[in-house]
């Protein structure tokens, strides 16, 4: 069965998706050492990723459009038993000529007891990590190194199974969890969060989705794709950053007060109950933590809240929503910590007729106070807020 090709993509694009994606079967009909992989952010193509793999190598293209396009270039040496020796990474510009000096070029090699990795971009640093062999490197949004630490768990035979990565220029490396859920099923946590994962009998990856991680990403595996012809198609389309930062500001009588927060959009996806979880704490936005400042004490939904900096988290629910005002600030923003909770209060929740593509929070001034309201897809959350006056 054919994906669905994304709306957002040029015809061109489209296209040439259309005559290289095959099914997940037909992959691995064709030999499970090479294959290629779409990655979508809701409707969007984020990124193309094409590999051949053998024993001792895997040699990869990945092209990405986030937030401009560039392609990246990596091979990897493992030795006998199956441990990573060296990595390659060299990244350059869809415009740029093939033979052109790379934008950015990053090898690891092991010294002792470190893996130590050299960047070379506008300039050039060492970065060394205490690490050993069985170490396997992590690439944004490239999904081959992911297959080999799942036929590397697969190997040991474990229900279970935690892995060092790590991401080039990380000061240090990341214990990745492989746990069998089923016959063709997989759940990885990663930095990113869970992500569950489609399988063959041998662990190739065929499928994931990342419903209430960072990244919100589905991947599909292609028998393969013409990367130099996606090349040329997204060469000028970069997609930005998908969820921009923005500040919203206001003053509700004499109190100036601001909310920075990250943007996500709708992207064609159903968001409350599917990309945003029900019942489960939501950090308000996207990446960093949304920020609430004050410069006077307020009074939001008849809760009292100093003046101060706070995090604001939410609890969506289909009975209705929370507004979670946390003491702690300057966390990621799935970081919460229930017992810096200063207050949760309840918000009051409609329908709108037309979606909201891009999450929105507002403030809303109207007599001695007005209304903080959140808006993305087709529900609005508000709640009062007003200024304290001091007696």
């Amino acid at each position: 069965m054919m994906p669905a090709t994304p709306t957002t993509i040029s015809a061109r694009a489209a296209a040439v998706l259309a005559l290289t994606t095959l099914c997940a079967g037909a992959a691995l009909a064709q030999g499970a050492d090479q294959g290629a992989f779409l990655v979508r952010l809701g409707n969007d193509t984020v990124a193309v990723e094409r590999f051949t793999r053998t024993p001792t190598t895997l040699d990869g293209v990945n092209l990405l459009r986030i937030p401009q396009t560039v392609v990246r270039h990596y091979t990897a040496t493992f030795d006998a038993r199956g441990y990573l020796t060296r990595y390659e990474v060299s990244v350059r510009g869809a415009a740029q000529p093939a033979d052109a000096p790379p934008m950015q070029h990053a090898l690891l090699t092991f010294r002792g007891d470190s893996a130590v990795v050299e960047l070379h971009a506008d300039s050039s640093r060492t970065v060394a990590v205490k690490a050993g062999p069985e170490l396997l490197p992590l690439m944004n949004l490239g999904y081959a190194s992911w297959e080999t630490a799942l036929l590397r768990a697969r190997r040991t035979g474990a229900d279970s199974v935690s892995i060092p990565m790590l991401f080039l220029g990380s000061p240090e490396t990341s214990v990745v969890t492989i746990k069998r859920l089923g016959r063709d099923s997989v759940l990885m946590t990663t930095p990113f969060g869970d992500s569950r994962l489609a399988v063959d009998g041998s662990w190739h990856l065929l499928g994931l989705a990342s419903p209430g991680s960072t990244q919100q990403v589905t991947v599909q595996r292609l028998r393969t794709v013409d990367i130099d012809a996606l090349t040329r198609a997204f060469a000028s389309r970069g997609m930005g950053m998908p969820s921009p930062r923005d500040t919203a500001r206001a003053a509700f009588g004499d109190a100036r007060v601001t909310v920075d927060y990250g943007r996500p959009s709708k992207r064609g996806r159903v968001i409350f109950g599917s990309v945003v979880p029900w019942n489960v704490v939501w950090r308000t936005g996207a990446n960093a933590a949304t920020t609430l400042v004050t410069d006077r004490d307020l009074e939001i939904g008849g809760t009292r809240v100093p003046s101060g900096t706070y995090t604001l988290f939410s609890l969506p629910s289909p009975d209705g929503w929370k507004l979670i005002v946390s003491r702690k600030t300057g966390e990621w923003g799935t970081e919460y910590d229930s017992t810096a909770d200063l207050a949760r209060i309840d918000m009051q929740v409609t329908t709108i007729p037309t979606p909201v593509e891009q999450f929105t929070i507002t403030l809303e001034p109207g007599g001695e106070g007005g209304t903080l309201a959140l808006a993305w897809d087709r529900t609005r959350a508000s709640v009062p807020v007003r200024v304290v006056v001091s007696q």
